[in-house]
């Protein structure tokens, strides 16, 4: 992806040997020159959480302005399973009835 700028590319880097499940995001500068001018790579960011897609759209994105960036995370805990079974309860209003009297 390109810096609003134009000066910079970000990109996914492969995984550190020490932690391969983080996700590593790289720049590295760029000029339009002759010949084209290509700076050292530096890490931004190294993360378990970052999402990394498979598809065309990118799970990072950098602001207009170019100083900040949003990053889709997977969540810390996994989500709460799918409720796979429902209770309906008939008729509980004339048990309350029952359990509690009249005149409270």
């Amino acid at each position: 992806m390109w810096a609003p700028s134009g000066r910079e590319l970000y990109y996914l880097g492969l995984p550190d040997a020490a932690r391969p499940s983080d996700v590593r995001l790289f720049a590295v500068g760029f000029a339009a020159t002759a010949p084209v001018g290509i700076g050292q790579p530096r890490l931004l960011f190294e993360t378990p959480r970052l999402v990394v897609t498979t598809t065309p759209l990118r799970g990072y994105d950098i602001a207009p302005d170019g100083r900040r960036f949003l990053f889709l995370q997977r969540p810390d805990t996994p989500p709460a399973p799918f409720p796979c079974e429902m209770h309906v309860v008939l008729n509980w209003f004339e048990e309350l009835k029952a359990k509690v009297p009249a005149g409270r």
